[in-house]
């Protein structure tokens, strides 16, 4: 065996090993019991993001997110450390029903990145405080009611969720209408997820199994091209026998840079 293959294959089995390392969250930002259904929901304080890009707000790329464990729709519990020690990245998404733009990523996102990616990456989509709701409710990203023109004509007119339960139905509802075939976790009744991850309408982050971030967008809905691109240079190609003799690519080393190995051998191992 060439002197190149040997390090070739010692980038591989590193590169490996740190894509399937367990998560290293530290402390969990809320506590893993399911409210109650009349637990009051706390009123956050309004933030403006003059950008409106919602990027400086949150985690930022190489930043290990806390745990959480928030609830489905069906009340099953998820713990983020949890989904991500199987090994695969994870997308986190926050969405609202009155968000117009999260409808639309409902719709026209991600579909179609569950269809392309699903085997290989976990979608999850964290319902948060409303972002539009009718008056007298604020905005939380305005300072005032701004329900949107787009909800009056969807016929979207909901208020901001003042107990547990209303924010269970609201995200059940939203679930319902968009079958996103990815779990709908609803966020706490002190908007850890948030307060946190947030404040934005609708960001994502699109986690290493390790828990790091390695890209962050401030608009889901608005990056379709950007995340296929991103996914598409992290997972692994590899073929059915998931040995080598076929192209393929592994993650990049290190995690945050840009370049990644890639080879083909046309030839047999020697």
């Amino acid at each position: 065996m060439t002197l190149f293959r040997i390090f070739f294959c010692f980038l591989f089995s590193f590169a490996c090993t740190e894509a399937s390392a367990q998560s290293l969250l530290s402390h969990s930002i809320n506590s893993p019991v399911l409210p109650i259904d009349s637990a009051i929901i706390d009123s956050v304080a309004t933030y403006i993001d003059s950008t409106s890009e919602f990027v400086s707000s949150g985690f930022q790329v190489g930043d290990t997110v806390p745990d959480f464990t928030l609830f489905d729709t069906g009340y099953v519990a998820v713990t983020l450390s949890n989904v991500l020690d199987d090994g695969k990245p994870v997308m986190l998404i926050a969405s609202s029903y009155s968000c117009p733009v999260s409808r639309r990523g409902m719709t026209q996102v991600l579909p179609d990145l569950v269809a392309q990616f699903g085997a290989q990456v976990n979608f999850i989509v964290v319902y948060t405080e409303e972002a539009h709701p009718v008056t007298p409710d604020w905005s939380p990203y305005y300072n005032g009611v701004f329900t949107t023109t787009e909800n009056y004509h969807d016929s979207v007119l909901i208020h901001q969720e003042e107990y547990f339960v209303q924010r269970k139905q609201e995200a059940r509802l939203f679930s319902s209408i968009y079958n996103p075939q990815t779990p709908v976790l609803i966020d706490g009744c002190a908007n850890e997820y948030w307060r946190n991850f947030g404040p934005a309408p609708n960001n994502a982050y699109l986690l290493l199994p390790s828990g790091v971030v390695l890209k962050k967008y401030g608009w889901f809905a608005n990056e379709k091209p950007q995340i296929i691109t991103d996914i598409d240079s992290l997972v692994i190609p590899m073929g059915a026998s998931g040995i080598p003799g076929t192209a393929f690519t592994v993650f990049p080393v290190p995690a945050f840079s840009q370049e990644k190995i890639q080879t083909d051998f046309p030839g047999e191992w020697s």
